[in-house]
């Protein structure tokens, strides 16, 4: 079954996500070694990168059953969008209280994609209340 095209940024925050992960897993001190070692304080890069994963994965599987188990697929789509609204918002926030230099340029992105994910959430629970 397909995914209308409204849920393309979900297919893609789905995949950002899961290459987040990997890129964590790959280089295990990039958080404490970056402009994002603010983020240390808040979460570990190993439960990020496991969270990256594990949400990313979970929503692709939701949307590729979308439909197929209404109103829970919706359900679980929005809690997914929670999470990663989540994540996009503490890479923004670590990047803007970092004290060295200029804000960096990737702060209204992070920004903009968490503010994709709620529309997102709207979207998803719109359809599991059957509207």
């Amino acid at each position: 079954m397909t995914s209308p095209p409204f849920r393309l940024f979900e297919w893609v925050m789905s995949a950002a996500l899961i290459s987040l992960g990997i890129h964590l897993a790959l280089h295990p001190v990039l958080i404490a070694a970056s402009r994002f070692y603010n983020l240390a304080f808040a979460i570990s890069q190993t439960h990020l990168t496991i969270l990256c994963i594990v949400v990313g994965l979970a929503r692709m599987f939701t949307l590729a059953t979308s439909g197929l188990w209404l109103p829970w697929c919706a359900r679980i789509r929005a809690l997914g969008s929670i999470v990663a609204t989540t994540i996009w918002l503490q890479l923004g926030i670590a990047l803007l209280l970092n004290p060295f230099g200029p804000p960096s340029p990737g702060v209204p992105l992070y920004f903009t994609l968490a503010m994709g994910e709620l529309i997102s959430i709207w979207r998803s629970r719109r359809e599991a209340n059957g509207h």
